[in-house]
């Protein structure tokens, strides 16, 4: 795999273009724009989780760092809900994308990935209403209290205690990771790891992640596909159950 290359999506804000060796190249978001994507499709679910469990440590899973976007909208919706604790699990396979995002956090990030990342949070401060110094402090400060865990590459970086209440499924597609997306996966992933309330979000849309999602206990809210795509994947399982 070669070095990831830097796309600016229609919105403004950036995304990474990932070449494999057999020449088959895929863009991390939709063309449309990276933020206005990420907004769309995982914030939902960490909202629900987040302000549905105030008194909880809220598990959040996040497959795939790519340029952070998950990650600093969860930390966006914490400071904006003032919630503690929670927990925050990434799964990424490229240690070029967690070294380029802890550089940044300390402070030592130049070029386009500075630039990059600046981009990302100022387009976050300003959507949620915060302020981009303590959005910076508080990532850097839950990577070094252990709040949020970097791991390796998914699923082999799972633990057998891992139970999440919030999961953020930015797998790439199943042309590029194809066992991720099959059901027979996707049936052991959620019974094994989703905790009893749990909301989980993807783009995509496919028949056995819907079969697998609903004899997991979820259910599918009916969501159109961001940028012109005809559907996307938000499903919940028992929230209701934590409010009474």
């Amino acid at each position: 795999m070669e070095k990831p290359a830097f796309f600016t999506t229609e919105d403004g804000s950036p995304t990474l273009v990932t070449t494999y060796e057999s020449g088959v190249t895929e863009k991390m978001h939709h063309f449309r724009g990276a933020f206005s994507e990420s907004v769309y499709i995982y914030e939902p679910a960490i909202s629900l989780a987040l302000g549905a469990l105030p008194s909880a440590t809220v598990q959040i899973c996040s497959l795939g760092l790519g340029l952070g976007y998950n990650e600093i909208l969860a930390a966006c919706v914490s400071l904006s809900l003032k919630k503690v604790p929670l927990r925050l699990v990434t799964f990424e396979i490229d240690p070029l994308l967690v070294n380029e995002l802890n550089s940044y956090l300390e402070g030592r990030s130049q070029g386009e990935w500075a630039e990059a990342y600046d981009d990302i949070v100022r387009r976050s401060v300003t959507h949620f209403g915060l302020e981009a110094g303590e959005l910076k402090s508080t990532l850097l400060n839950w990577v070094k209290m252990g709040i949020w865990q970097i791991r390796g590459p998914f699923p082999e970086s799972l633990n057998n205690e891992d139970q999440f209440n919030s999961i953020l499924y930015d797998a790439f597609s199943r042309k590029m990771d194809g066992p991720l997306w099959s059901e027979e996966f996707l049936k052991k992933f959620l019974d094994k790891h989703s905790a009893k309330s749990c909301a989980f979000a993807t783009y995509a849309a496919t028949g056995a992640l819907k079969r697998s999602l609903k004899q997991a206990g979820y259910s599918l809210t009916k969501k159109s596909g961001f940028g012109g795509k005809k559907e996307s994947t938000f499903a919940v399982r028992r929230f209701e159950l934590d409010k009474t």
